[in-house]
């Protein structure tokens, strides 16, 4: 299934952060603290791309993970299921 592609200047960055956000599984202190932020900062990157396809601003393929991940409502029925998106 085709999905979104990064921009390739910001694949670098999104990488440093998908390597700290492992990194710091199940650890202590300051890597844990990394972990954390990065989990932040993409699940906010997340919730933004998801409030763009809701708002139809992004258009992204039929059935893709975005596609899917942005029509859920969760069990309330509202749009915002992260505070990084509405």
């Amino acid at each position: 299934m085709p999905g979104r592609a990064y921009e390739r200047n910001a694949t670098p960055a999104a990488a440093r952060e998908l390597v700290a956000l492992v990194d710091g599984f199940a650890t202590l202190g300051p890597r844990h603290w990394r972990a954390r932020a990065a989990r932040g900062r993409r699940e906010t990157w997340l919730g933004g791309l998801a409030t763009q396809v809701r708002d139809g601003a992004l258009s992204v393929p039929a059935g893709s993970a975005l596609e899917v991940v942005s029509a859920h409502r969760g069990r309330s029925t509202a749009k915002s299921c992260h505070p990084g998106c509405r």
